[in-house]
């Protein structure tokens, strides 16, 4: 199935620019690779030594604690965002446009999210970060373009509707 497609993917070029294959026709629609990724930074990760207080041992507890995740969504140019000649003020006339917490439009689609305790990154998170951010700033990067979405094979994506038959919880 990549083959067939492949020819309506757009070429990126190195300075992140792009343009459409020539055996495209004007009437269809170019095809955009965009891959979601993440990674998460732990406290004490790796940590092979302590500081040994005299006459006390110290233990590291068992399992991760506090740490930052790192999500994102990336295209072969390079981070999907909105263009750099598209102004804020143009993202603000959109009253569903995604603010940050200064209030100032989101232009990019890295979130980032301190973990522990009773925040963790969810399948719900996952959709609400891809429905309120990446999906509208794909439609200011790729205009009149369809995305082909991928994700990689993480525990929190395997997220379900309540109602969804899901074998590993059937008797």
């Amino acid at each position: 199935m990549w083959r067939q497609y492949e020819c309506y993917f757009v070429k990126f070029k190195e300075d992140g620019s792009w343009e459409k294959h020539n055996t495209v026709q004007a009437e269809e629609k170019l095809l955009i690779l965009i891959i979601h990724d993440k990674s998460t930074f732990n406290a004490n990760n790796g940590k092979r030594r302590i500081w040994k207080v005299e006459g006390e041992q110290l233990l590291h507890a068992k399992g991760r604690r506090k740490g930052i995740m790192v999500s994102g969504f990336l295209t072969p140019g390079g981070r999907l965002k909105v263009p750099a000649e598209i102004p804020d003020s143009e993202l603000l006339n959109n009253l569903i446009w995604p603010l940050s917490p200064d209030g100032k439009p989101v232009r990019d689609t890295m979130e980032f999210l301190e973990y522990g305790k009773d925040s963790y990154w969810t399948g719900d998170k996952m959709v609400e970060h891809t429905v309120r951010a990446a999906l509208p700033i794909f439609q200011y990067a790729f205009p009149g373009c369809k995305g082909l979405w991928v994700f990689d094979n993480a525990l929190n994506h395997n997220w379900f509707a309540l109602d969804a038959l899901v074998a590993a919880t059937l008797n």
